[in-house]
């Protein structure tokens, strides 16, 4: 497990740990915020969304596919630009 992965570590460097990793056969849990998940896209299959809710007295967990997440990730980028341009 790699808890918090990217959260210090430049882009380039995260890359050739996961690629290090690959070669290794190595299988990762990886933990990270939301706003680096794009480091290590190519290297997941599956993404498990944790969300606390706003009273931090519970918590989900979504699963979805890489594809999907990317999916999800540019209708909300679409939805920025329509609503910053409006």
């Amino acid at each position: 497990m790699i808890d918090e992965a990217f959260s210090k570590s430049d882009e380039k460097n995260s890359r050739y740990a996961l690629e290090l990793f690959k070669n290794l056969n190595l299988q990762l849990i990886v933990v990270t915020p939301k706003d680096k998940i794009y480091v290590a896209e190519s290297s997941v299959k599956t993404i498990y969304l944790v969300q606390n809710s706003e009273k931090l007295d519970d918590s989900s967990v979504r699963t979805i596919s890489i594809l999907e997440y990317s999916k999800l990730r540019e209708e909300m980028n679409k939805q920025r630009e329509i609503t910053h341009v409006q």
